[in-house]
């Protein structure tokens, strides 16, 4: 897997949901962009962008 560039939120932020809210560790909120490059590289069968 390749190594995304991440977001910079603090520990505990929260998605919050209808049913519950889910706290995210800082390492695992994604870039618009980075995200974006990941679903081309899929759409198109590449491979992953290089993070």
């Amino acid at each position: 897997m390749c190594s995304l560039p991440v977001a910079a939120y603090a520990d505990g932020s929260k998605l919050a949901f209808g049913g519950d809210d889910i706290a995210l560790r800082s390492d695992e909120w994604f870039t618009h962009s980075a995200v974006t490059d990941l679903f081309i590289a899929f759409l198109h069968g590449r491979p992953w962008p290089a993070g």
